[in-house]
């Protein structure tokens, strides 16, 4: 699961990196797509207030024989950079394998939003919208699994 978010204007806000932060930690965390001015990158994780990253672009020359250059295109080191410097607008990275994890996930993304209401930067319905067709069987299985 993407989740497609902005947190500032033109850089990230600390009030929302703190929470970004925490979210980095989570076992279904996989990943940040942002970057910087003028870069594509992918996040992997954080050590303190440097965000680990790929640079998945290489320029190279086309070729027939993908065999010859598979591994040219895999990145040959990692970078940091502070997380101050980042982009504002970012794709959050989650693997949910099962309605399980979804359901773990939920609880954990609710009691996150209660913890840091005024920081909480993913906008979140507290209801199932009728056009789901559930008729609410699935918000309240999510609820009970809280």
């Amino acid at each position: 699961m993407v989740i497609m978010s902005r947190l500032g204007l033109k850089f990230p806000e600390p009030q929302y990196l703190q929470v970004l932060d925490v979210m980095m930690e989570w076992r279904w965390f996989r990943g940040l797509m942002g970057g910087r001015s003028q870069s594509a990158l992918y996040f992997l994780g954080r050590k303190h207030n440097e965000y680990i990253y790929l640079d998945p672009h290489y320029v190279q020359n086309a070729s027939q024989d993908v065999t010859s250059i598979g591994n040219t295109y895999f990145c040959e080191s990692w970078r940091t950079c502070k997380n101050t410097t980042i982009d504002a607008s970012l794709g959050i990275c989650f693997h949910l394998d099962s309605l399980h994890s979804l359901n773990q996930f939920y609880c954990t993304i609710s009691e996150l939003k209660k913890q840091a209401p005024g920081n909480f930067f993913i906008f979140m319905a507290d209801h199932t919208p009728e056009y789901v067709g559930c008729e609410g069987e699935m918000q309240k299985e999510m609820e009970e699994s809280c």
